[in-house]
């Protein structure tokens, strides 16, 4: 990410801007720094949910909920989206719904 920190956007206005010597962009090389104890991460619940129940990652802001993030699909204007492209959107919608 060229060395740009991104903000932490929380629901009621708070942002947080990391900063420190380790910077990831993959998920799971951030929960494994996590769980190695290099420092906090940012993560998608679903993805650390069983290391928290085990004990093997701490939450550290429960009370605190994130801004909401728009998931968007684009493909080439004019014609129809590729058959999976669209497989994928309706996939990830009904997963949205049972979360």
């Amino acid at each position: 990410m060229a060395g740009r920190h991104y903000p932490i956007r929380f629901v009621n206005g708070t942002e947080i801007v990391p900063e420190g010597r380790v910077d990831l962009d993959s998920a799971s090389a951030i929960r494994e720094a996590v769980i190695s104890g290099v420092g906090a991460g940012h993560l998608v619940r679903r993805l650390v949910q069983e290391d928290i129940d085990q004990g093997r990652i701490i939450e550290l802001l429960p009370s605190m909920k994130l801004q909401t993030v728009p998931l968007q699909a684009i493909h080439v204007s004019g014609n129809m989206p590729p058959h999976r492209l669209t497989l994928l959107v309706n996939f990830v919608a009904g997963a949205m719904r049972r979360a």
